[in-house]
């Protein structure tokens, strides 16, 4: 008799996960904890030029040419898709309520029903650290949403990440500097849930719905950069080359709208290449193009190898002003950028692909504003 109830109830929703995709934060264009909106402006092709805080999650042996010493009391990157922007409408009561409801799993729900075919994703980062030349350590915060119904006859499906914990990085400079290698290590703590059910029935979440887990993770970096002109580097970021996985795990329990729910995703262990030049093309400008190949090591190996290519340009006038393209996932981005002293600020655009393993099935625009004080 149990095992008949449990059929009833959960078969509606077998029926429904047929038309779920398995949304992720597409690992192998993004692999880092915490993202740069410097780096989104181009591409994501970051791991050679990484010279600030983002040095600690992208390639720590960035932090050997990292100027000035800041503490950085507020480092905050809010990113959103365009769907999330725009799916709010009406009067101003009912625009204000579609804004509220995007920050909830159900509330998305409700919204996307008015938006069928839209993509709502959203990350919040917020990234307080104190970071010198050799050396960084902070707390890391950071939310992760994607939600989407594909069409009519496509059932909700949702994604939900929030990880958060202190973490170190450190730097040792040779030879000049010619090479350098850096290492990070974050105790980690992550909050996350995957879903799919009827669009049209209020979805119910509760705490238990949540997988958890915590541990300790490390990434390792290695930069070598020649004394000549265009200042050509190669580079190597390998993510928990430790190959841990989290202990004190909670999976999430079984419901109505997730009968087989996904286990909690590890920090998965990859390995990115990327080779730069930076010429001068002025008195007080110079231009940094770079090239990186994510995924060396094909942890991901049902991904269109088209994904793993990450292409970045950024031009400075005075080391204060930026412009930024790029290419990711097959997809543009851009981005202004203004860097002082103590203050940081970017402002960009790229594209994300929504499908999890294929080439170029749907775009989803994303913008970002990021930027941080420090003293």
């Amino acid at each position: 008799m149990r095992a008949f109830i449990l059929f009833l109830l959960f078969s509606p929703s077998l029926i429904w996960a047929q038309g779920c995709i398995g949304l992720d934060f597409n690992p192998v264009a993004y692999p880092q904890l915490a993202t740069s909106g410097r780096a989104l402006g181009l591409g994501n092709a970051y791991i050679s030029k990484v010279d600030d805080s983002a040095s600690s999650f992208y390639n720590a042996a960035g932090l050997g040419t990292v100027r000035p010493t800041n503490f950085h009391l507020t480092d905050i990157h809010f990113e959103s898709s365009q769907d999330y922007l725009t799916m709010p409408k009406g009067g101003p009561s009912e625009f204000w309520n579609g804004v509220l409801g995007n920050v909830t799993i159900e509330g998305t729900r409700v919204n996307l029903l008015e938006n069928i075919g839209d993509v709502s994703y959203s990350r919040f980062n917020i990234l307080p650290n104190f970071t010198t030349r050799y050396f960084s350590f902070g707390y890391l915060i950071s939310q992760q949403s994607r939600m989407t119904i594909l069409s009519e006859t496509s059932p909700y499906e949702w994604i939900f990440r929030l990880d958060h914990g202190p973490y170190a990085a450190v730097n040792m400079s040779f030879w000049g500097g010619v090479i350098k290698i850096g290492a990070m290590g974050i105790w980690l703590n992550r909050k996350e849930l995957n879903g799919c059910g009827p669009k049209n029935e209020t979805i119910f979440i509760e705490e238990d719905d949540y997988a958890t887990g915590s541990g300790f993770f490390a990434d390792l970096g290695v930069r070598i950069t020649l004394p000549t002109d265009w200042i050509p580097a190669f580079s190597l970021a390998l993510h928990n080359f430790t190959s841990s996985s989290f202990g004190n795990i909670q999976e999430s329990r079984p419901t109505v709208y997730n009968p087989n729910p996904k286990p909690l995703q590890n920090y998965q262990t990859t390995l990115d290449l990327g080779v730069s030049i930076t010429p001068r093309v002025g008195k007080l400008s110079r231009l940094h193009l770079e090239a990186d190949w994510n995924d060396l090591l094909q942890e991901f190996d049902g991904v269109d190898y088209r994904r793993r290519l990450l292409i970045g340009a950024e031009y400075d006038w005075f080391r204060k002003y930026f412009i930024r393209l790029g290419y990711v996932e097959g997809y543009v981005s851009g981005g202004l950028g203004f860097k002082s002293k103590h203050f940081n600020f970017s402002l960009s655009t790229f594209g994300a692909e929504l499908d999890p393993i294929q080439w170029h099935v749907k775009q989803e625009r994303r913008y970002l504003i990021a930027f941080d004080f420090g003293v």
